[in-house]
């Protein structure tokens, strides 16, 4: 449910939280930060074999993705 989280903080501002990342490239907080043009590994589940950027990852209503929570 990461998702319908991260979808319910853009739209409380919609207009500016678009693209809004933060964190480093690290899951244990050690890297360097990341930033949108940063290109995502999506491991197993990437079926279409494609490189994203964070940029085209950060919406659910752009980039691969094309949905809404009601």
């Amino acid at each position: 449910m990461v998702d319908l989280v991260w979808s319910l903080w853009q739209c409380l501002d919609f207009e500016n939280r678009q693209q809004v990342i933060s964190g480093t490239t690290n899951m244990y907080g050690t890297g360097r930060l990341q930033t949108l043009e940063d290109v995502a590994d999506l491991g197993v589940v990437n079926i279409e074999g494609k490189s994203h950027k964070l940029n085209e990852l950060v919406s659910t209503v752009g980039g691969p993705f094309c949905y809404l929570y009601e």
